[in-house]
């Protein structure tokens, strides 16, 4: 991309050159993602204004709370400097009920989504959440 900012944001989120490449393009995009133990799989696209960016999988025992929030965070930094109006943050295969649970209560919901190529196509369900980005100044 053109903005050294927006780069690095996607850097950020654990995108290496090529993934930041097609993303660029407008192409949904998936990678992985770097966690305190094995790496997990992230999904992220563009789609109009919302920034669609979700967790597929993640195995890092005792700090799945951790991961999403931070993952939550650099997502936000990126829809920014993206300047998307919204930003919708997922979760797939949740296996923590307890972090799930916590989820539900705060406002994320369930629904069924198609499956990129790149992980085999298909659909899955996911625990999804849609919110309004407040831009600097705002």
């Amino acid at each position: 991309m053109d903005n050294p900012r927006i780069d690095q944001a996607l850097r950020d989120l654990g995108l290496e050159l090529s993934e930041i490449e097609k993303f660029s393009r407008g192409e949904s995009v998936v990678y992985k993602l770097r966690t305190q133990s094995d790496p997990g799989i992230a999904m992220i696209e563009f789609i109009g204004d919302r920034l669609r960016s979700g967790i597929i999988e993640i195995n890092d025992p005792g700090n799945g709370l951790k991961n999403f929030l931070r993952f939550r965070d650099r997502s936000l930094d990126l829809a920014i400097e993206l300047g998307a109006s919204e930003l919708e943050i997922f979760a797939a295969v949740i296996i923590n009920r307890r972090l799930e649970a916590l989820l539900v209560r705060r406002g994320f919901r369930s629904y069924e989504v198609a499956v990129p190529d790149d992980l085999g196509g298909g659909t899955m369900t996911i625990l999804a959440d849609v919110q309004a980005v407040r831009r600097t100044g705002e």
